[in-house]
């Protein structure tokens, strides 16, 4: 099961911004474990984006100064040998200063 548990947000250019991702699956399955976050249905590349960091402990996608193109969907997708899945999405709406 894969939920993000932070609401749709409003917040201004230059704050910091955290979504929350909870993640369940078989303890057998934490090994082959992978979560991914989703901006607009493609894969976050936290190497060229460097404002967007990866929680590999919390699963937590945090992302500082926001700009107001990181307004947009974001989702947290899960997989494991056994199954994949994808939370619900949140909208992030950045607004000008």
């Amino acid at each position: 099961m894969v939920r993000i548990t932070s609401e749709n947000q409003t917040v201004n250019a230059s704050d910091d911004i955290r979504l929350d991702c909870h993640v369940t699956t078989d303890p057998d399955e934490m090994s082959t474990l992978e979560v991914t976050w989703l901006y607009e249905g493609l894969a976050v590349d936290y190497k060229t984006q460097e404002r967007f960091t990866f929680n590999t402990l919390d699963f937590s996608l945090s992302i500082a100064s926001a700009e107001v193109d990181d307004s947009g969907t974001y989702a947290c997708h899960a997989t494991n040998s056994l199954d994949n899945a994808e939370s619900n999405p949140v909208y992030i709406t950045v607004r000008r200063e």
